[in-house]
Order: structure tokens, then sequence, then C-alpha cells
């Protein structure tokens, strides 16, 4: 008899005299064939290949052999990306058992920057700040004028570039330009006094470069870009721009 399952089977046995014999056999069969995966490490970075997996089997007859979806016949893989990798478990009477399991990745780690300008042309009071998202807390900084700090202050202006890493040393990388205003400059034109003892002379002030709007302050104590009515003599005004910055 063939194509049994596990059990106990009597068979009788009779000749032609009619005598009989019994005998008993027992068929048994391996525990179930199980795959694990035992040991599941993901990928450190983002589009990183440095995952890897272990499978395990149970039960069935030994030894066992090992087939991965990405085709690998180990046990282990290693240095794979992140995704979902099945892996087929077969023992040495062609029993056959799947097991899947998922590799993960972080977030892409992304740098940004925001930066603060040069107040007045000439100074170095420039400055900017990096953070990160994605990855692995904690970061890292590194500034291309070798700052180790999220923030940078007192910079002249130029192009400054950050590199952020994170605790699994991956990293992303962004720039900045700092910029400074044209430089501040003042000019006045006066109309002189018609008569000697007069008092109808005028002066209206400009400024150009710096950061408008700007405002105005004669040695007359006018606040305003003109003054007029005035006697003859010597006015001096100073223009202050949005920054503070004067000439």
């Amino acid at each position: 008899i063939t194509g049994l399952t596990a059990g106990t089977y009597t068979v009788t046995v009779t000749d032609g005299n009619a005598c009989t014999i019994t005998s008993i056999a027992t068929i048994t069969e391996p525990t179930a064939l199980v795959a694990s995966s035992l040991v599941n490490t993901n990928a450190s970075c983002n589009g990183g290949n440095g995952g890897s997996a272990t499978a395990s089997g149970t039960g069935g007859t030994t030894p066992y052999s090992y087939l991965w979806s990405n085709a690998a016949a180990t046990a282990s893989i290693t240095g794979v990306a992140a995704g979902t990798y099945t892996v087929t478990v077969s023992d040495a009477n062609n029993c056959t058992t799947t097991s899947s399991l998922t590799i993960t990745a972080p977030a892409s780690v992304t740098a940004s920057i925001v930066s603060n300008n040069i107040s007045c042309n000439g100074l170095i009071d420039g400055s900017a700040t990096a953070s990160g998202t994605g990855g692995t807390t904690p970061y890292s900084y590194l500034w291309s004028n070798a700052a180790a700090t999220a923030s940078i202050t007192g910079v002249a202006a130029g192009t400054y570039t950050v590199t952020i890493t994170d605790a699994n040393n991956c990293t992303s990388v962004a720039s900045t330009t700092i910029t400074e205003p044209l430089v501040l400059s003042a000019s006045a034109v006066n109309t002189a006094v018609s008569c000697n003892g007069g008092s109808d002379g005028s002066a209206t002030a400009s400024g150009t470069g710096g950061t408008t709007p700007y405002s105005y302050l004669w040695s007359n104590a006018a606040a305003t870009a003109s003054i007029t009515g005035v006697a003859a003599g010597t006015y001096t005004v100073t223009i202050t721009d949005a920054n503070n910055c004067t000439s």
C-alpha cells in the first residue's frame, strides 16, 4: 500500500490453508518544517545597502538549504537595500516552507540653512544656522569655514557650505550665500540764499546704496530729506538706512 499518511497499520496474511499471521507497521512523519527570520538589521542610510537578514529552519529533516528572493542561496543575506525579502527553506526530503521580512531604511537626511546677510558694507556680522531632518539623530555639522556648530556668526560676505552627518554617518550638504549691501553714500543739492542776510536757502539730500528706506537728520535738527528757508551757512546731513548704517 502506498500514499499513506502517518499512523499505525495492521496487516493480516492468510495462506492457502487459512492460516494467518498479523504484523503491525507504524509510519512516522517529521515535525513540520518551519522557516524563521531570526536576525533583521535595517539599512542605516536611505538608499544605502546596509541591511542584512539571517534565516533558520526547524523541523523537517536536516540539512536545510536556503533560497532568497534576491537569488542568494545562503542562510544570511548582507549588504542589501530596504525592501521585502522572502526565503524558501528546503530540507533533505525537499519539503519546503517560506518566510518573509521587511528591511527598512530611515528617511533621507536633508540639510537646510537660514542665513542673515551683512548689515552694512564692510562689516563682518553675517550669520547662518543649519538644521537637519530625516536620518538618525543626533546630527553633527561641519561648515566650509571649518566651524563645527549648527550656527556660524560674525562671518563676512561669501558662500558657505555645511555638511550634516547623522548618527549612522549618512550625510547631506547645503549651501547659502551671505551678501552685503552697496556702500551707503549721501549727497546734497542746495539753493543759495537770494539776498545777503536772507533766509530762503534750501538743500535736498539723497542716498544711494545701503538698504532702504532711508532716514535723514540735518545739523539744524530737521529730519526730512529737504530743508528750506535757511540762512547761509554750512549744513550737515546724516543719512541712516534700514540697518542703521550711516553716511
